[in-house]
């Protein structure tokens, strides 16, 4: 037989990812940078050769922020090294973006891995007091407003906690509800 390099990319390490599959993120928050770590390992008998810096292509919904050049560019058979890739999902919904790995490898001289997954927006918070002016000993209602309208996805596990105006307290059997559905106190 011959002795050839072949090359294999992997994440976590020990995780072979195919070439023309994905690496699925699940979902990510938007404006949030991720950084992955990749590693490239010689499966071969003979030395592999990365050429250059992997690079991205086709970005959707994301900016590819920076990637590193691996540890090394030659790797002896069963050797390996990593490199990182930093993305930040630019808003929300769907992402991706193609990343391309070179090495001088004979059936897979470019390693195409298609990254992806959903953007999810922060929901939003805010805080209502009626009557604005509370006189003492005399009772109101805060609401708290949760906005998840930028999301597909349910919003879940999510807690908050609120500083009171100087003198307000909560009474010590609240009347507490939530139109959540699902949602509990």
């Amino acid at each position: 037989t011959v002795a050839s390099p072949e090359i294999d990319l992997q994440r976590p390490a020990a995780t072979s990812l195919a070439d023309g599959g994905s690496d699925a993120q699940g979902s990510v928050a938007v404006g949030g940078q991720q950084v992955l770590t990749y590693t490239v390992e010689n499966t071969g008998t003979a030395t592999l050769t990365l050429s250059g810096t992997p690079a991205s292509a086709a970005a959707s919904n994301v900016s590819v922020d920076s990637i590193s050049a691996p540890g090394t560019s030659s790797l002896a058979a069963s050797a390996s090294t990593t490199f990182t890739v930093a993305y930040t999902p630019t808003a929300a919904g769907a992402f991706s973006f193609e990343l391309d790995v070179d090495s001088d490898d004979a059936d897979e001289g470019t390693y195409d891995l298609t990254i992806s997954g959903t953007a999810t927006q922060a929901p939003g918070f805010s805080q209502a007091i009626a009557p604005g002016t509370i006189l003492a000993d005399g009772t109101a209602t805060v609401t708290f407003t949760i906005d998840n309208s930028a999301n597909a996805t349910a919003a879940t596990a999510l807690d908050f906690s609120n500083t009171l105006p100087a003198g307000v307290e909560v009474a010590a059997t609240p009347n507490a509800s939530t139109t959540c559905a699902g949602g509990t106190l």
